[in-house]
């Protein structure tokens, strides 16, 4: 985690008082390992709670910074998290998105907006098809549980 800690750059971020403004706990760390990956979650709470006013999302902001390794390969994302309206706000986990819509809009670790994933009931899409967000969003589709109703047959005699 050392690597993440030297690799984390809030300074640099666009948004100039997010450095300021978030503590990452470096003592929760989240430790998963599914189908040859090892996946690391650090939870990041705000100083100041940010509250948005949006008919679309909640007004809570969520934020989390996920590292996904496989091999050697390791691929760092800080995101942030809208919840949607009527869904569950963010868990702080990508292990646990079944009742979470929303969007997650992720960063490098160097302050970089790269994109978006769209996440409805857990599952993720990628709209732009950006590649860097391909691992993340692969990552959190491992999660997925479909919800498929089962379907009532009528036997027409």
């Amino acid at each position: 985690m050392s690597q993440l800690k030297n690799d984390l750059k809030l300074d640099q971020f666009e948004m100039q008082n997010f450095a300021k403004n978030v503590a990452v706990n470096w003592e929760a760390i989240n430790t998963i390992e599914k189908d040859g990956l090892t996946i690391y979650e650090i939870p990041i709470s705000e100083i100041n709670q940010t509250t948005i006013a949006s008919n679309l999302f909640q007004e809570q902001l969520k934020y989390g910074l996920i590292a996904v390794k496989k091999g050697d390969e390791m691929h760092s994302y800080l995101i942030e998290a809208y919840s949607s309206v009527n869904h569950s706000l963010y868990a702080n986990t990508i292990q646990n998105l079944g009742q979470f819509t929303g969007t997650l809009n992720v960063y490098e670790l160097n302050g970089k907006s790269v994109g978006q994933l769209v996440v409805f009931n857990g599952k993720s899409t990628n709209p732009s098809s950006n590649n860097y967000l391909t691992p993340l969003d692969e990552t959190i589709n491992l999660f997925y549980v479909s919800k498929k109703q089962p379907v009532d047959y009528l036997l027409v005699t």
